[in-house]
């Protein structure tokens, strides 16, 4: 992931939590009012609060798992067609290699 990516997630994390922090502070506030319709409402943000927690806690080990099985089929394929990846990379490098000294 590129530099703007990772600081777009680690922007968007932080207004997560700050929504996830106001969210339990409204809970918090409006806990002395009573009536079957703020209890009802109350019940609700506390699972929607609850939901994004947990939500907001997975997104780090998402990426991971994917990052992970991204590696392990990459690494799968190099193994089963070893000399496919050597001539690709070769040709990568030689192109590159032709870029450079055309300069």
């Amino acid at each position: 992931m590129n530099r703007d990516a990772t600081q777009h997630m680690g922007r968007m994390r932080a207004d997560l939590k700050r929504l996830v922090h106001d969210a339990e502070e409204a809970l918090r506030q409006t806990a002395d009012q009573t009536g079957d319709s703020a209890h009802e409402w109350r019940m609700r943000m506390q699972g929607s609060v609850a939901e994004a927690r947990a939500n907001l806690a997975a997104v780090p080990h998402e990426g991971m798992e994917k990052v992970r099985a991204a590696g392990l089929t990459a690494d799968g394929y190099v193994h089963a067609n070893p000399w496919t990846v050597i001539a690709a990379t070769a040709g990568v490098g030689a192109l590159i290699g032709m870029l450079i000294t055309r300069r």
